[in-house]
């Protein structure tokens, strides 16, 4: 992967053509690891009326705030089918194949400075799980989080990440 410097950053919320979207901001994976957060152009990479996964099962490794990539990982090597996750790592061209289901933080991230590349009606589901029942949720409107039933269906959108 291309590391940047903080030099090429460009403005929070700005397109970032390079990186296949918008500059969300910068936050940390599990690990401790700098990355800016990258959100599609609007409408891309969205996919509308998915389940979590299933409803009553526990999918280890997918609890971090701040780290979609190893929630994502996580959710595609369970045993069970968990449709958000395997939209948004199926989502890209050959120069940005590496989109993933968002984690909570890093919605709340896309919410603080991409907020109008969201529908604003609705909510969209994060990669981080609360429980084997719930998973967490974020609204783009007002800017809630909160968690859902994991077989209901919601909005996702699928970001990525270039390491800094």
């Amino acid at each position: 992967m291309k590391s940047i410097t903080a030099l090429s950053l460009p403005a929070l919320g700005a397109l970032w053509p390079e990186q296949g979207g918008h500059f969300a901001g910068i936050t940390l994976d599990a690990a401790g690891n700098p990355f800016a957060l990258i959100v599609p152009p609007k409408g891309v990479g969205e996919f509308q009326d998915l389940a979590w996964g299933p409803y009553g099962k526990d999918v280890p490794g997918c609890a971090h705030f701040t780290d979609g990539l190893a929630n994502t990982q996580a959710l595609l090597a369970a045993k069970t089918e968990h449709p958000a996750a395997k939209a948004c790592s199926g989502f890209g061209d050959t120069d940005h194949a590496d989109w993933y289901l968002p984690a909570a933080g890093e919605l709340q991230l896309a919410h603080m400075h991409c907020k109008d590349l969201f529908e604003q009606d609705g909510w969209y589901w994060t990669s981080t799980q609360y429980d084997r029942s719930l998973a967490f949720v974020q609204d783009f409107e007002f800017g809630y989080s909160d968690y859902g039933y994991k077989g209901f269906r919601r909005r996702v959108r699928a970001v990525r990440r270039s390491f800094i």
